[in-house]
């Protein structure tokens, strides 16, 4: 699994500057730096956008096919494209979310859909104690 999951990350350009792992990185110093524990499980919700809805729910067949099974699609206004959200209860560590993401932009590519992004609410020490 870890020798295909780094054939993605060369395929996507994700092993040097700009890469899914350099700003997944950057996110998670910026949370912790703000305060946040990291060490505390929380939702986190990958998004992936479509230009058709029936792409979208193709989408998310397959995504629940592999074990997402909390995943949903509405119509972005903003974007005039359908939102697909995906939300995993994890502890966000930079493997983990590197992995997930790249797996999901791999899912994604058949049906023309695109990652945009992902996040979490905050969880602050103080209130995880």
């Amino acid at each position: 699994m870890k020798e295909h999951l780094n054939w993605i990350k060369r395929m996507l350009g994700a092993d040097g500057p700009g890469s899914p792992e350099e700003e997944n990185a950057e996110v998670l110093r910026r949370m912790a730096a703000d305060g946040d524990s990291l060490i505390n499980k929380r939702d986190v919700e990958f998004n992936h956008l479509f230009t058709r809805e029936d792409s979208a729910v193709d989408f998310i067949t397959a995504a629940r096919a592999q074990g997402y099974q909390r995943c949903e699609h509405e119509y972005w206004n903003e974007q005039v494209a359908w939102l697909t959200s995906i939300r995993i209860r994890m502890v966000p560590t930079l493997e983990e979310i590197t992995e997930i993401e790249l797996n999901l932009a791999e899912l994604a590519s058949p049906f023309d859909g695109r990652p945009d992004g992902w996040g979490c609410m905050e969880v602050i020490k103080s209130q995880s104690a």
